[in-house]
């Protein structure tokens, strides 16, 4: 197996030898497990970051459909009630813009 040289600091070192004693084992297993956990959770990371952007897109793809659908009701409700209005007068016409022209 190939040696590698990594520097610590002493409080780094003493918490390795820490962890070490209370598990039973050396501080080199101690290392490698802390490389291989962090390489195998480089993985994991990304598969949840994949996983949440594929809820994020179907949550968007539902917000769209909810949208479109209170614009068409909206629509639809604006249309029945402008269709049911009765038609103005014109002198009510011209109170109305009288009111307006002064704003």
């Amino acid at each position: 197996m190939p040696q590698r040289t990594i520097r610590f600091s002493e409080a780094t070192i003493n918490q390795i030898r820490q962890a070490a004693t209370k598990k039973g084992c050396t501080s080199t297993a101690i290392v490698r497990q802390a490389v291989e956990q962090a390489l195998a959770g480089s993985e994991d990371v990304e598969q949840r970051i994949a996983a949440t952007l594929d809820q994020i897109r179907g949550d968007l793809s539902r917000m769209h459909r909810v949208q479109q659908t209170s614009f068409a009701l909206v629509d639809t409700l604006a249309k029945a009630l402008l269709t049911g209005l009765p038609e103005q007068s014109s002198a009510s016409v011209a109170r109305g813009k009288e009111v307006m022209s002064g704003f």
